[in-house]
């Protein structure tokens, strides 16, 4: 199975694997592709929303 590229917050390209699994960045990706809504994000996770957005937008 072919995992889809993940990117960091700063555009970093990277793999993912067991020891990044906790990454709130790859959290929110992960969610994001899992259907939830951008305002269930925001409030589950309690993060700014600029920040949410600049991750599912890449």
């Amino acid at each position: 199975m072919k995992i889809p590229p993940i990117y960091t917050a700063d555009g970093k390209l990277y793999v993912r694997d067991a020891k990044r699994e906790n990454r709130i960045d790859v959290v929110i990706q992960h969610m994001w592709e899992k259907g939830f809504a951008f305002e269930e994000i925001v409030s589950m996770l309690r993060v700014e929303d600029e920040f949410v957005r600049h991750i599912i937008e890449k």
